[in-house]
């Protein structure tokens, strides 16, 4: 289903007036490239959405986003970060490594056929992923590390949309005060 103006495009539109470039939630370099595609994900829904140049949406996924709720402020805090990132590098990933300190040591895969890499300032860790076989039934959900986890099948489609450069922008978690509200 295609959708124009849904909540995330509104969002997107919402960041680049309230936070104007040098703010740190939005870059200078992102508002010419508005005309072209970019991803949103959407923490609370847990799900990830392509957008075409006209903001309309070309994909939609499950996602599973940190166990922890807010941005993320130090490596191994299992927060998702939140704010305006761009695609450093796409990457064949089946033969990164990972220790889920289970007692299984480092396991080989863990992170799926692709990692699609995020400039985050100070972490150069987190990006888009797949997941082991025996996690993908954490997806949608509250289950990473901080990443953005993604079904296998899922992140090799999304390969066929993104590109180095492309913006993501991921729409934060609701406020303590929200989350206790009716």
């Amino acid at each position: 289903m295609i959708r124009t103006a849904d909540a995330a495009t509104i969002f997107l539109l919402f960041c680049l007036i309230l936070f104007p470039a040098g703010s740190g939630i939005a870059q200078s370099r992102y508002l010419p490239q508005i005309n072209r595609n970019f991803i949103v994900i959407n923490k609370p829904e847990q799900k990830l959405r392509v957008f075409d140049k006209d903001a309309c949406v070309i994909a939609e996924y499950d996602v599973a986003v940190g166990t922890n709720y807010g941005d993320k402020k130090s490596t191994g805090d299992c927060r998702t970060p939140e704010g305006v990132f761009t695609i450093k590098s796409i990457e064949a990933s089946q033969d990164y490594h990972y220790d889920f300190n289970d007692g299984r040591g480092l396991v080989k895969g863990a992170y799926g056929p692709r990692f699609i890499r995020l400039t985050v300032p100070g972490n150069n860790s987190i990006g888009i992923h797949g997941t082991l076989p025996e996690h993908q039934s954490t997806i949608p959900g509250r289950a990473s590390h901080g990443c953005i986890r993604m079904k296998n099948n899922d992140v090799l489609e999304l390969c066929k949309y993104v590109h180095k450069g492309m913006k993501v922008v991921i729409i934060p978690d609701m406020t303590e005060t929200q989350m206790l509200q009716p």
